[in-house]
């Protein structure tokens, strides 16, 4: 989350948060300012972590009535309440430390949250917890995949990152899904992505393994298609035979576009851009084509 709209409090300078908060913005480490003034204007608040001491939860934030979206460490994730407080919010973003690991308490509930972010730590949580969640963002949890079913029948956004096959994604019912992410895994098969078949948009980053979109062939709603860095996808025919499809974009394929370039250049696409062995872009409603690298277009 960008810093640049927030406001920063560190100490010693707490008690000259009164002036600014009309902006309803605060970027603090660990505690909330001393002046208890500002903190009915406090929409957003994001609590920053000293890495050279231990955390300790600021329990003053649950005087922020007014608070909708927060952004703290994930050591403090066991120590959301009460619920009168949780319901609140609408927005919660868990700042990133790699290879951390925490719970939501099963016995909280966010009932006006909307959207949930946690990419690079295991965030274990209850479905019940969050049930109007439309947008969520986390790291797939090694020990909870197998043994348990996902779903949350609100979602309309979902990115996974490191999330090992599908068969969770298989398994459920995503009738309202419109997007889906998944990023950094280790799956070797797109097998089961069809139990999206609602989706509209597809992002894949950093698949090393997956070499095949034969899959998609299922999703009967796809519109957008964002491939990136996922180097054993040479085929570009589920693309372009795909009978939706609409918008493409490819970053640092390896796929040969010279055999599709008359299918592409003539072809039904909005939008088709791709860095590899050549590339295309759509300027100024014409196809361009060219075989310089590197280049993407806008």
């Amino acid at each position: 989350m960008s810093t640049s709209s927030w406001i920063m409090a560190t100490p010693p300078v707490y008690a000259r948060m009164a002036p600014y908060s009309s902006n309803k913005q605060l970027l603090a480490w660990d505690r909330l300012p001393d002046d208890e003034a500002v903190w009915p204007e406090i929409r957003r608040l994001r609590l920053m972590q000293r890495f050279d001491e231990r955390p300790s939860f600021p329990t003053s934030i649950y005087h922020l009535k007014g608070l909708q979206e927060i952004d703290l460490p994930i050591d403090f994730a066991e120590n959301l309440h009460p619920e009168e407080w949780t319901n609140q919010i609408a927005k919660i973003d868990f700042d990133e430390r790699e290879g951390g690991c925490a719970t939501i308490p099963a016995t909280l509930t966010f009932r006006r949250c909307e959207a949930l972010s946690c990419c690079s730590s295991e965030l274990l949580f209850d479905a019940t917890s969050f049930p109007n969640l439309k947008s969520l963002q986390f790291k797939w949890s090694k020990r909870k995949h197998e043994r348990q079913e996902f779903q949350i029948e609100s979602l309309e956004e979902l990115h996974l990152v490191g999330i090992p096959n599908l068969d969770a994604i298989a398994r459920s019912e995503w009738g309202r899904l419109r997007t889906l992410g998944l990023v950094n895994s280790q799956m070797t098969s797109l097998d089961g992505i069809s139990g999206t078949s609602n989706t509209l948009k597809l992002r894949f980053k950093n698949l090393s393994k997956v070499d095949s979109l034969e899959p998609l062939g299922g999703l009967k709603s796809l519109r957008h298609l964002d491939i990136q860095y996922c180097s054993k996808i040479m085929d570009l025919a589920p693309v372009i035979h795909h009978p939706s499809i609409e918008q493409v974009r490819l970053i640092c394929s390896r796929i040969d576009f010279e055999p599709w370039r008359e299918t592409i250049m003539n072809g039904r696409f909005q939008s088709f851009s791709a860095t590899g062995p050549n590339y295309f872009y759509l300027s100024d409603g014409e196809w361009k084509w060219s075989k310089k690298r590197g280049k993407r277009s806008a």
